[in-house]
């Protein structure tokens, strides 16, 4: 019989994003392989984030979670309403690249599926990534997601009756 290897068990603390996050999500999406695996590959200039992340903090129909792990920033989710009839949310998730391929985008997304659904009462969840995005496509699937549609290599999945 083989020893075992040490198993090390580290909580994931999911929190709502705050004007201090602005960099470090700004950062993390200008990273070139986040460009790369994302539907808009371009550079955002600082000022056009930190606009646009005053009016998402604000806005009652977007939400931005960060995950951490030990007082370090492993990734942030966010959730924008795309229906407030149905209550339809599309959901996008950022690893920060220095703890990117380490496995924390599994526990990333399903602990902030948990705490998103303790607030909102989401009907439907969809993702849009792109066909080449295969972290993501794993990420997805394994938090109980569906692929239904593949338009031109932007696949979208589904999960109803979320968590």
């Amino acid at each position: 019989m083989e020893p075992c290897e040490p198993l090390i068990v580290t909580m994931l603390y999911i929190r709502q994003a705050t004007v201090e996050d602005s960099e470090d999500i700004w950062v993390w999406r200008n990273d070139p392989i986040t460009r790369e695996m994302s539907l808009n590959a371009e550079m955002v200039p600082f000022e056009s984030h930190q606009k646009w992340y005053q009016k998402a903090l604000e806005s009652s129909n977007r939400v931005i979670y960060i995950g951490e792990i030990d007082n370090h920033k492993v990734g942030m989710l966010r959730f924008d309403r795309l229906n407030d009839f149905n209550s339809t949310w599309e959901v996008s998730i950022n690893t920060n690249p220095e703890f990117r391929g380490q496995g924390y985008g599994k526990t990333l997304l399903s602990s902030g599926l948990k705490y998103f659904c303790e607030y909102q009462n989401p009907q439907k969840i969809i993702a849009t990534v792109l066909e080449s995005n295969l972290a993501s496509i794993k990420i997805f699937n394994s938090n109980g997601f569906s692929q239904v549609s593949n338009q031109s290599s932007v696949l979208t999945f589904e999960c109803e009756n979320a968590i």
